[in-house]
This record gives C-alpha cells, structure tokens and sequence, in this order.
C-alpha cells in the first residue's frame, strides 16, 4: 500500500510541476521537447499505479498486459483532452493530431518502461 501511496504523490507532485510551473512559465512553448520526458514520466508513474494496485489486490497475471496498457492509454487521451482544454482557455493554438499521437507514444513507453523495470524487480 505504501507503493501506491507514494505513487499517487509522484503523480500529484508531477502534475503540480507540469501544471503551475512549466505551464505557468509558458515552458512548454519555449522548450519543445519538453513535453516529451513529462509524458514518459506520465506513462511510467500511471503505469507503476496500475502495477502496484495490480499487486496489492492480489489480481492474476494473465490479462495483466491487456488493462494495463488500455489503463495507460485510457489516461493518457484524458490528459490530451485536458492539454486541449487549456490551450483552448488559454488561447493556444492546438499543436495537431501528430503530437497528441507523439505523446500518446511517449506515454507507452514510459508504461512499457515501468513494466520492463517492475518485472525485472520481480
């Protein structure tokens, strides 16, 4: 439990991150590649959540790969849907349907990573 615990920290302290300071520099206008790490970083922390969860309610393994990369993915179009949300409050011109598909790649391979390293610490 204290795996999810402090999963859901990092999540928080990472959106707080993104959100009140990257957003509020205008960070990620600037530094383009900025959104690359922060969605991998997404990716990887949902992905441990799910792990953890997985674990910790003591679920079989065999259709852990399917939900878990559909959760990963669930997440990360919610997360484009809220960065659309706010370009659109903020008056930000919608960057295009190639870097939400970049980002929603970058998030798989952020989960693709927390599975890689979970499954090694196993």
């Amino acid at each position: 439990m204290l795996k999810i615990i402090a999963t859901l920290v990092a999540i928080y302290a990472t959106y707080f991150i993104s959100d009140s300071v990257f957003g509020e520099l205008n960070l990620y206008s600037e530094i383009l590649w900025l959104d690359i790490p922060m969605h991998i970083l997404g990716g990887f922390l949902f992905a441990l959540l799910f792990i953890f969860g997985w674990r910790y309610f003591r679920k079989g393994y065999k259709l852990l790969l399917v939900y878990f990369f559909v959760f990963v993915f669930v997440i990360g179009v919610l997360w484009e849907v809220h960065e659309y949300y706010n370009w659109v409050q903020h008056a930000v011109p919608w960057r295009g349907a190639l870097d939400t598909v970049k980002d929603l790649v970058n998030d798989m391979l952020g989960a693709g990573l927390a599975l890689f390293i979970t499954k090694a610490n196993r």
